[in-house]
């Protein structure tokens, strides 16, 4: 039975017997995790054989429900564009996934509830060097879509390669907007103890709640490398 990327195995060479957990495939090597955590590149020339052990299992994930919305609270909607805000590292193989669901937002950052009822879509998932004026198209007219459907705010989560080129787009676009649009980035997945993603998009969240006269688009990012703090840094002007 072939071996697939997350399974445990065995790699047999021309002078030995390796264990651990395949990674996903190189053009050169076979790339193994070992126990201690280290990976380990074998040379494709060396392999003569590589047998599964046991099969990766993937979990079954409870399925989220929505929480019931809190009276008193703002309406935000969350699009989400993908980037490293929206990317989870897969332990099982030592790679990062740059990928989750949209209700899982809330599983992460449950504090969300607490500052606005937030309703959580994607848009797109992609790196954010791909975006193209189409996909500023498309975002301006989701954002249009959740503005007429009462959200009081949007946070727009996005890559951090490209990020001022579509807030400085969205702000020349949409320039009767009334409502905040805020874009929000990570420096580091969301789901590593060190991500700066939580802190991220509470501030933007905060914003939002606190300055409802605020209608523009902007960029909200920790301000230094302590991440204890952010910036609103305007569309236009990063």
């Amino acid at each position: 039975m072939t071996a697939k990327p997350g399974d445990r195995v065995k790699v047999t060479t021309s002078d030995q017997e390796i264990e651990g957990t395949l990674m996903p495939e190189e053009k050169e090597f076979v790339v193994l995790k070992m126990d201690t955590g280290y990976n380990m590149g074998i040379d494709k020339k060396r392999v003569r054989e590589i047998s599964p052990i046991s099969h990766a299992q993937t979990p079954e994930k409870a399925k989220l429900m929505p929480p019931e919305p809190k009276a008193g609270l703002p309406k935000i909607t969350i699009l989400h564009t993908g980037g490293t805000i929206a990317s989870k590292v897969d332990y099982t193989t030592g790679g990062v996934v740059a990928r989750f669901k949209p209700e899982e937002i809330l599983e992460m950052f449950p504090e969300l509830r607490e500052i606005a009822n937030i309703d959580s879509r994607l848009v797109s998932n992609m790196f954010s060097e791909d975006m193209r004026f189409g996909h500023y198209n498309i975002l301006a007219h989701e954002i249009r879509k959740e503005i007429e459907k009462g959200a009081d705010g949007i946070i727009i989560t996005h890559g951090t390669d490209t990020l001022h080129y579509t807030a400085a787009a969205l702000s020349f676009m949409l320039p009767e907007l009334g409502t905040p649009v805020i874009l929000v980035g990570a420096q580091r997945s969301s789901d590593r103890g060190s991500s700066d993603a939580a802190l991220n998009l509470l501030s933007a969240a905060h914003f939002i709640s606190a300055h409802k006269e605020f209608a523009e688009v902007a960029i909200c990012m920790h301000e230094t490398e302590q991440d204890t703090t952010c910036l609103i840094l305007p569309g236009t002007k990063s």
